[in-house]
């Protein structure tokens, strides 16, 4: 199937490369970009829906602290049946360094219900929808995030997520691949 494109309107500039070549044995690091500078950093709301895997919270948060240098935060989680303790423990340990909201949804776990029960609890201007078991892995990701959400020309924004053998696991969607849409 193909793209219909319609006018220049259509057109845009991607300033990142969607691909690079590697051989089997060869493994480049990822590209490094300075964070844009703003005047006035929007508000952020993370929306993290977790179950059963405190650990593996932990470690989103723990990056977070020390991987995410943004000015304004708020850290939704929606707890969806994590042990109350270990929950309550981390929670508090982590309210520390950041603005930390949790909300608890008992129901079957439906990623979508939970997001959604998360941002009506959030109050940032730009929304982050974050699994628990991702890891920030360098400072000014998240401002070079916003600022791209930030152009009224873009919809919504994604990360490259790479799994920690450094293979890429999802670089974005794209419309038309794949019929409707489909992972880069």
């Amino acid at each position: 199937e193909s793209v219909r494109m319609y006018g220049e309107a259509s057109v845009a500039r991607i300033p990142l490369p969607l691909a690079v070549r590697q051989g089997p044995a060869e493994r480049r690091p990822a590209p490094r970009f300075p964070a844009p500078i703003r005047t006035r950093w929007p508000s952020v709301s993370v929306i993290i829906p977790t179950k059963q895997r405190t650990d593996l919270l932990a470690k989103c948060l723990e990056s977070l602290r020390t991987c995410t240098d943004y000015p304004d935060l708020e850290i939704v989680v929606v707890d969806n049946g994590a042990d109350g303790a270990q929950l309550g423990a981390l929670l508090k340990a982590e309210g520390a360094f950041h603005r930390i909201v949790c909300i608890y949804d008992g129901g079957d776990f439906n990623f979508s219900r939970l997001v959604n029960g998360g941002v009506r609890a959030s109050h940032g201007e730009v929304l982050l929808l974050l699994n628990d078991d991702v890891m920030a892995q360098e400072p000014g990701w998240l401002q070079r995030m916003v600022d791209s959400a930030l152009d009224p020309t873009t919809g919504a924004v994604g990360a490259r997520l790479v799994y920690s053998s450094g293979d890429i696991q999802h670089a974005g969607v794209m419309l038309g691949l794949g019929g409707i849409c489909g992972h880069l």
